[in-house]
């Protein structure tokens, strides 16, 4: 019991000249350690919160894995494809004038999987050609807090209607696109 006693004192004393003697040290230790949180906080908002950025990050990540002419011909074939067809696991709507709009179920490229760090896949529909405009491929990503963002593919004259300030042609026929917050 002696021991136990006289190891509480001992701590007690070393705490007390310990902090009186490392007192600056302790407060410098505290304003890097807060400096470094908020730094990481920042960081974390600036990556993840940033609708812009990671529209960037997902266009990249397109174009390191993907030639322009391979998700063009995925395009146009999926586009051939009669309503209701399936073979695959992911359903794609044709938005059309026609109310016979059977969903089809096939497979996208494995590359699209895991663009967008927070969706497995994009959201993908067809659009039919309309009143002298081509149909093309509608792919996109992003939520509603961050905003929408991804890419229209169609044939290589194909031409989409400016529905953003911030679309980018790739090649001929494929472009990205962002309506971001």
């Amino acid at each position: 019991m002696t021991f136990f006693l006289f190891i509480l004192v001992a701590a007690f004393v070393a705490d007390y000249f310990l902090k009186r003697r490392f007192a600056g040290w302790m407060t410098f230790f505290r304003v890097v350690s807060t400096i470094c949180i908020l730094a990481a906080l920042g960081f974390w908002f600036y990556t993840e919160a940033d609708s812009n950025y990671q529209a960037a990050q997902c266009e990249r990540r397109v174009e390191r894995r993907f030639k322009p002419q391979a998700l063009q011909s995925w395009a146009t074939n999926l586009m051939a494809l009669p309503n209701g067809f399936s073979n695959g696991p992911v359903c794609i709507y044709r938005h059309s004038d026609r109310e016979t709009n059977a969903p089809i179920y096939t497979n996208l490229p494995p590359g699209l999987y895991g663009i967008w760090n927070h969706q497995n896949r994009p959201y993908v529909s067809i659009r039919e050609a309309r009143a002298g405009k081509e149909g093309y491929v509608y792919l996109f990503w992003g939520s509603g807090i961050l905003g929408h963002w991804g890419m229209s593919i169609g044939s290589p004259t194909f031409v989409p209607a400016r529905t953003s300030d911030k679309m980018r042609l790739w090649e001929p026929g494929v472009y990205f696109w962002r309506d971001c917050q």
